[in-house]
């Protein structure tokens, strides 16, 4: 579900696309929140950027994108209800 919503916002066109990809870090406490990692690449698997794409229940959807560079570039928080899948 949370890369439906991610690919919805970014309207991704040919070549791009989305990736998971997995991420290790330290074990949270239980989390009232979803998340999946992913980086946009071009065609020729060069990197775009990376994505933390997270859902909140079923109130919030949200994500940050860093440059290839690991720099956080841009977070959006968007209420699910507002979204037509």
């Amino acid at each position: 579900m949370i890369e439906r919503y991610l690919r919805r916002v970014l309207v991704l066109s040919s070549p791009y696309r989305l990736v998971e990809i997995e991420r290790e870090g330290p074990r949270r406490r239980e989390s009232c929140c979803q998340a999946r990692y992913f980086n946009l690449v071009d065609g020729r698997k060069n990197l775009v950027a990376g994505f933390d794409a997270w859902m909140a229940g079923d109130s919030f959807f949200g994500y940050f994108r860093y440059s290839p560079r690991g720099d956080l570039v841009e977070r959006r928080t968007f209420p699910i209800d507002s979204w037509q899948f």
